[in-house]
């Protein structure tokens, strides 16, 4: 996707763009709130004690730094996460040496084409070795049971790649944030009892808020260096991991080797022939006047959520929790204040459109503004092929489809990473189908 930044918000710009057309006067931030920020800024910035400013300037992947740190300020409000991240250093160290055997390696071919790809987008970039965490925790969406998950920095914030710049973090064609793969990075998982699939092949697990660190060696694998959870391959038991386990703990399976048959890998394998239907769930668009229905198998966010960026017209964004071609849906609802009519709505689809306005290198439009029905409900459809953030020829596409009702343009987007067919058919025409207003407009779309 594109460069640090979910193409949910490129779309979001693409409506304000749309909307501008209809009507004059969108809302900005206003200089007082921006000087407010600056003011906050500056108040933070001179809280900051000497080490606070010592430790931002620490590559928490450079040694000597590091005990430079902690000989400087040896009992400091930093110093402890500045040993861990020494001891991580020093254990790399050992084991590039041969003075300490692996506790546990996960190869990287078990990772798949995902992990060389990002690979070759991290050297493309200019990145180095780098920093990263990963993180999932329990939560709740409008008082229903839900998954957060996401990315944190670990240590100083100053190198999560080195050399980048602060806080940097890279993100591929799909907007995913992208481990540092480089030889001598450090990824930490941090699930709380939750279950992590880490490029969609292996999944780690923490029972708690305690972390497990893994070290990137080019001639190894993604090692184990401290911390203690479960790893699990496909078609694999839970292997336990810990600091303390014995240099003989069992190896993850042979990529080069057949798994064994037994009965139970026969009938799963009978079962990955015939998949289980697609479920759904039924989600109510609090504030936002609709509800429909979305995968079972995907996370959804809403302004309700912890950390939510979107904009007040943003009602949910659905990420995809299980590997497939479609992997993230959103929706929004944009009210111009006045009772919309089909011309009004033809000007928002035109104006939808004008983002797009000839074909090129970079994108294709498949197609333009046409009209379709689902559940007696007309929506305008346009479908387009984004090569913009392409890597190895591959593309995003996207479908936005857009309806009316009352005061409102109602607009949901499906973004997905094959070209339309019969299972991403499916997803659409079930929410599509699901799309209901929870109060009635005076006006009803045509």
């Amino acid at each position: 996707m594109l460069t640090k930044m979910m193409q949910r918000f490129v779309i979001a710009l693409l409506l304000i763009a749309a909307l501008s057309i209809v009507f004059v006067g969108l809302a900005i931030a206003s200089g007082d709130a921006l000087d407010l920020l600056s003011e906050q800024q500056a108040a933070a910035e001179e809280e900051k004690t000497p080490e606070d400013l010592a430790w931002e300037e620490v590559n928490c992947l450079d040694l000597p730094a590091l005990e430079a740190f902690l000989q400087a300020f040896p009992d400091g409000e930093h110093a402890e996460d500045a040993q861990l991240a020494k001891t991580l250093q020093e254990t790399m160290a050992a084991i590039r040496a041969d003075q300490l055997e692996p506790k546990y390696v996960v190869p990287f071919a078990a990772l798949g084409d995902y992990w060389q790809y990002w690979k070759s987008q991290a050297q493309a970039e200019g990145f180095t070795a780098g920093i990263l965490g990963y993180f999932a925790q329990p939560t709740e969406i409008d008082g229903q049971p839900a998954i957060s998950s996401g990315i944190s920095f670990l240590f100083s914030i100053a190198t999560p790649y080195s050399g980048s710049g602060p806080g940097a973090i890279l993100f591929d064609a799909y907007g995913n944030a992208m481990c540092p793969t480089n030889d001598g990075s450090i990824v930490a998982f941090t699930t709380n009892g939750l279950d992590f699939g880490f490029l969609g092949e292996v999944v780690f697990k923490t029972s708690g808020d305690e972390p497990i660190f893994f070290g990137v060696i080019d001639e190894i694998g993604l090692v184990h260096l401290l911390g203690e959870g479960e790893v699990t391959f496909p078609d694999a038991p839970p292997v336990e991991v810990a600091s303390g386990a014995s240099a003989e703990a069992e190896p993850p399976p042979a990529l080069d080797e057949p798994l064994p048959v037994t009965a139970d890998s026969a009938s799963r394998e009978v079962e990955a022939i015939q998949p289980e239907p697609l479920t759904y769930t039924h989600y109510v668009a609090t504030g936002h006047g609709f509800t429909l229905d979305l995968p079972t198998a995907g996370e959804i966010f809403s302004p309700s959520s912890p950390d939510w960026v979107g904009d007040e017209e943003e009602a949910f964004e659905w990420s995809a929790q299980t590997k497939g071609p479609m992997f993230m849906i959103t929706g929004r609802r944009d009210r111009l204040g006045n009772i919309v009519d089909s011309a009004m709505f033809a000007d928002f689809c035109e104006g939808l459109l004008s983002n797009w306005p000839e074909q090129s290198a970079d994108y294709e439009v498949v197609t333009a503004n046409e009209r379709i029905e689902f559940s007696a409900r007309r929506w305008n459809l346009i479908e387009i092929t984004d090569y913009s953030a392409a890597a190895d020829g591959a593309a995003i596409y996207y479908s936005i489809l857009s309806t009316y009702a009352g005061d409102s343009f109602y607009t949901l987007t499906f973004y997905y990473l094959e070209p339309v067919d019969a299972e991403i058919r499916e997803v659409i025409d079930a929410v599509l189908s699901s799309f209901s207003l929870i109060a009635d407009p005076a006006s009803a779309s045509e």
